[in-house]
Formats: C-alpha cells, structure tokens, sequence
C-alpha cells in the first residue's frame, strides 16, 4: 500500500525520494528516509519507527537517572540530618 503524501507548504502530492546517513566519525550510524517536494522543494524527513523508539527509551534511562542521583541526595541529606540530631542527643546524655 502506498502511502499519499502531501507537502505541508503547498500541498503538492509529487515528492522524490532524497537518500541521507548519519554518520559518527566516518561511520553511518543511522539511515534517514527524505522526500523533497518537486513544487517547492520542502523536505521532509523520516525515520525507522525502531530508531524513534531508541532514542525514546535511551532518554527515558537518562531520565530515570537523574531521577535516582536526585532521590539518592536527598536520602543522604536526611541520614545526615538524622545522624546529627543522633549524635547530639547522644552528647547531651553523656553531659548529664
């Protein structure tokens, strides 16, 4: 089944296909399907749905991360706290 596009400037159907890679350091990490309108020359873009999703779940691990470091610091902070409070009532007895 093929799929209609329609240019989102003009509204023309003709498209041709454009070949474009992604390269890292002289390799081709990723290949990205382009089509360039034959009226007005936009160019969309279009990438494997698997490539989306590894870019998704890679900022979602980034994310959760983040979110660990900083549930983490905080945890830290009030077993800081505690140990304060803590050794100073412990001070306190060893005064009376």
């Amino acid at each position: 089944m093929d799929v209609i596009r329609k240019c989102t400037v003009c509204g023309s159907t003709n498209f041709v296909s454009i070949g474009l890679s992604d390269s890292d350091g002289g390799a081709i990490m990723e290949s990205i399907n382009a089509f360039a309108c034959t009226k007005c020359g936009h160019v969309e873009f279009f990438v494997k749905e698997e490539y989306l999703q590894a870019k998704v779940e890679e900022e979602e691990q980034r994310t959760l991360a983040a979110l660990k470091k900083e549930s983490d610091r905080k945890e830290l902070m009030k077993l800081r706290e505690e140990r304060e409070k803590l050794l100073s009532i412990a001070e306190d007895e060893d005064q009376t």
